[in-house]
């Protein structure tokens, strides 16, 4: 009974911490200055309260530029896709509706950091902010995404589209549509998804955390520790190398991690109410929730409340 108490809890914390974060990508697009809304004056004469004070620039423009070292981005309602180019200078390229300046894309580029923010809401007869479809193209010279620190990207609705890009960090926050990456290698990657799609090819990530409320997520590439947090969606992980680490609590659908054998094999532990663990790989079972293969030095641990867990060779 404790432990069905644990499990429970675990599902409905992660489920809370999701609908937390629609609301706060939400918020990010609302909210002009703390504790108030604006949405009368024109957005690069107000403070923007995430990101401070900057000499914005409107619509499409070019910049060369010696270094960059982080790419902050904030898009409420549209498709953003960012790509390295042979080029020597970051170009952004507005498919606004209009020429309005509102309605245009507003980017800076300041201290070695790119800042994106996506048009201006209408407000609506009910008094609340509506964003119109509006699609952007970055391109950045492939010399300055070899050395990028951070890259922060949120989307409240909408397309993120990576390729061929390099980042220390990498962190991706979505209310509701679609991360697609390509040649995409970073240190760390914290992907938080409440509903939508995660498509991945080429991407490589030492340490990968990634937390999925709705949708599917379908990634192949090299991961060294891997922990996932899923409420409901299917999920499907492929790796050329054998993960260290996998840590992973599913309250309902279906999780598949493919990898070769580790060649210390490694120690599962599995943890479930109602729910399956399916492997592939040789193992021996210790006290029925524990299977070890090899010499299980890997560390593999799974938290199901009501659904699938597969551990496929590959």
């Amino acid at each position: 009974m404790s432990n069905r108490r644990s499990i429970s809890g675990a599902a409905w914390v992660k489920i809370i911490i999701v609908l937390a974060l629609c609301l706060m990508v939400l918020t990010a697009f609302t909210v002009g200055t703390v504790g108030s809304c604006s949405f009368s004056s024109p957005l690069q004469n107000r403070p923007i309260f995430t990101m401070g004070n900057h000499n914005w620039q409107v619509g499409s423009g070019i910049k060369n530029v010696d270094t960059l070292r982080e790419i902050q981005l904030q898009w409420a309602y549209g498709d953003v896709t960012i790509v390295a180019t042979s080029g020597n200078a970051i170009e952004i390229i507005d498919h606004a509706t209009s020429s309005a300046t509102a309605d245009q894309v507003h980017w800076a580029i300041e201290n070695g950091i790119l800042y994106v923010l996506s048009n201006e809401p209408r407000i609506s007869s009910t008094c609340s902010p509506v964003w119109r479809h509006h699609s952007c193209e970055i391109r950045i010279p492939q010399r300055l995404l070899q050395g990028l620190n951070t890259t922060s990207l949120t989307l409240a609705s909408g397309s993120i589209t990576l390729s061929s890009f390099q980042s220390t960090a990498l962190r991706v926050e979505i209310a509701s549509g679609d991360f697609n990456a390509d040649k995409v290698e970073a240190r760390t990657a914290n992907i938080n998804v409440a509903s939508g799609n995660l498509y991945a090819t080429a991407f490589v990530v030492d340490t990968l955390k990634l937390e999925l409320a709705s949708g599917r997520v379908n990634i192949a590439g090299a991961f060294k520790d891997i922990t996932t947090t899923t409420a409901s969606g299917i999920l499907s992980i492929s790796s050329s190398i054998a993960p260290t680490r996998i840590k992973a609590e599913m309250a309902s659908g279906t999780a598949t991690f493919s990898f070769p054998a580790p060649a210390d094999g490694f120690t599962a532990k599995v943890s479930k109410l109602s729910g399956r663990f399916n492997c592939g790989f040789t193992t021996t079972q210790s006290g029925g929730n524990t299977y070890i293969n090899g010499n299980g030095a890997a560390q593999y641990d799974f938290n199901v409340a009501s659904g699938t867990i597969n551990l496929n060779p590959a």
